[in-house]
C-alpha cells in the first residue's frame, strides 16, 4: 500500500515538472516572424540578406531584435572580409542602425565587437547611437568605451593620429551615462585641443556627472597635468550643486597643490599661478579661514615672483585682500610683519607702492586683530601720503573699537 503511494506520489511529481517545462518552452518559444526572418536571413547571399534586414522594418523593428543581433554576429564572424567586400559594409551599417532602434539589449555585445574590428566611421558611429545609455547602455559598454577613450587620449599624447569624427560621437555617447569613472577622460578631453566640438560636448558631459564632484575634482587636482587641474578647479567651482564645504576642500586642495609646485614646475608656471589665483579668489569669497596658512603661502609665493618680475602686482593684492577676508589672527600677524618691512623701506627713503600699501594697511584694519597696531601706529610717524596715512588712522581705530 505504502509502495502504492510512492508510485502515485512520483508520478504527480513528474507531471508537474513536465507542465513546468513544457510552459517555460513556451514562454522562451521565438515568435514565429522573427524566426522566419532569422532561418532565411541564415541561408541568403550578403544582397539578400541585406533586403531581408531593410524589409524587417516593415514588421516593427522593436520585435526583431534576436534578427540584428544575428546579423550583427554574422558581420563580426566574417570581419576579415569587411574591406573588400561592399554589401558585407552595407550590412554592418544596416544592422547597427536597426540594433539601435530595436533597443534589444542582447545585440550591445557584438555591437561593440563591431566597433573594435571595424573603423569605418559611418558605421563605428552608429554604433556609438546605438550603444547611447537610453539605448543598449549597460556597465560592459560603458566600461569599454570608457578604456577606448582612455587609449585615444594616450596615442593622441603620443603624437598617433585618431578620428576625431568618431572620438567626439564617443564623447557624446560616454557622457550620456554620467558616470563619474568618466571624469579624467572628459576632463582630458577638454583641453587636448583636439576640436571644438570634442572640447565642449566633454565639458557639456563633465557638468552632468552624478556622484561627489568635489572628490572627483580633488582626486585629478592631485594627480593629473596642471592643465586639467585647472580646469577641474574651474568645473569644481562653477557647480551651483556644491556646498561651500565642498567648494572650499577643492580650492583648498588646488592651492596647495599650486604653492607646492609654484618652484618645482617652473615649465608650467603660468598654468600653476592661475590655479592658485583662481582658488584664492573662490576661499576670499566663502571667507574660509581654515585656508589661511596656505593662502599666506601664497602670498610669500606673491611677493618673490613680483620681486622676480615672473608675477603681477594684481595677484599680490588679490592675495592681500584674501588674507583680510580670513580673519584669523595668523593672517593679521603676516599682514604686519608685511606693512613692518614696508615702513623700514619708507624710513630708508627706499621707496613704496601705494596701492600695495593702501591694501595692506585697510585689510589690517578689516583683521581688527591687535596683532597688526605696532607697525599701523609706526605709519604714522612716516613720510606716506595723506591717503595711507588717513587709511592707517582708521585702520587703528577700527582695532581699538573706536
Amino acid at each position: 500500500m505504502k509502495n502504492k503511494l510512492y508510485l502515485r506520489l512520483f508520478f504527480a511529481l513528474g507531471i508537474l515538472l513536465w507542465a513546468g517545462m513544457f510552459l517555460c518552452a513556451q514562454e522562451a518559444e521565438e515568435d514565429p516572424l522573427v524566426g522566419a526572418f532569422r532561418e532565411n536571413f541564415s541561408r541568403a547571399n550578403d544582397e539578400t540578406k541585406l533586403d531581408i534586414l531593410r524589409d524587417s522594418v516593415n514588421y516593427g523593428s522593436d520585435q526583431m531584435g534576436p534578427l540584428y543581433r544575428q546579423a550583427l554576429e554574422y558581420v563580426v564572424n566574417n570581419s576579415d572580409n569587411l574591406v573588400q567586400n561592399v554589401r558585407l559594409q552595407q550590412l554592418a551599417l544596416v544592422s547597427a542602425q536597426l540594433a539601435g532602434l530595436s533597443g534589444y539589449k542582447p545585440a550591445a555585445v557584438p555591437l561593440w565587437e563591431l566597433f573594435e574590428v571595424y573603423s569605418e566611421t559611418g558605421v563605428r558611429i552608429a554604433v556609438l547611437d546605438a550603444l547611447k545609455a537610453q539605448k543598449l547602455g549597460s556597465e560592459q559598454i560603458f566600461l569599454s568605451l570608457n578604456r577606448w577613450i582612455e587609449r585615444q587620449i594616450s596615442v593622441f599624447r603620443a603624437g598617433g593620429g585618431i578620428n576625431t569624427q568618431v572620438v567626439s560621437e564617443a564623447v557624446l555617447t560616454l557622457s550620456g551615462y554620467r558616470d563619474p569613472r568618466s571624469f579624467p577622460q572628459l576632463l582630458s578631453l577638454t583641453v587636448l585641443g583636439l576640436s571644438q566640438e570634442i572640447s565642449s560636448r566633454a565639458q557639456a558631459g563633465l557638468n552632468s556627472l552624478e556622484g561627489d564632484y568635489a572628490r572627483m575634482a580633488r582626486e585629478v587636482i592631485e594627480g593629473y597635468p596642471p592643465e586639467e587641474k585647472l580646469v577641474a578647479l574651474r568645473t569644481a567651482v562653477n557647480r551651483d550643486d556644491l556646498t561651500a564645504e565642498q567648494r572650499a576642500s577643492v580650492c583648498m586642495a588646488a592651492l596647495e597643490v599650486g604653492n607646492n609646485l609654484a618652484v618645482s614646475d617652473p615649465a608650467n608656471a603660468g598654468t600653476i599661478r592661475e590655479l592658485r589665483g583662481l582658488a584664492v579668489r573662490v576661499l576670499r569669497e566663502l571667507r574660509w579661514a581654515e585656508a589661511s596658512g596656505l593662502i599666506i603661502q601664497h602670498f610669500d609665493l606673491c611677493i618673490q615672483e613680483l620681486d622676480r618680475g615672473i608675477g603681477s602686482k594684481s595677484a599680490l593684492l588679490e592675495a592681500i585682500a584674501a588674507l583680510g577676508a580670513m580673519g584669523t589672527r595668523e593672517a593679521a600677524v603676516r599682514l604686519a610683519l608685511y606693512l613692518d618691512v614696508i615702513n623700514s623701506f619708507v624710513e630708508n627713503n627706499q621707496g613704496y607702492d601705494e596701492q600695495i600699501t593702501l591694501a595692506v594697511v585697510r585689510n589690517l584694519g578689516e583683521l581688527k586683530s591687535k596683532a597688526g597696531l605696532n607697525a599701523l601706529l609706526y605709519l604714522g610717524y612716516l613720510d606716506y601720503s595723506k591717503t595711507i596715512r588717513d587709511a592707517g588712522e582708521e585702520a587703528r581705530l577700527a582695532i581699538l573699537g573706536q
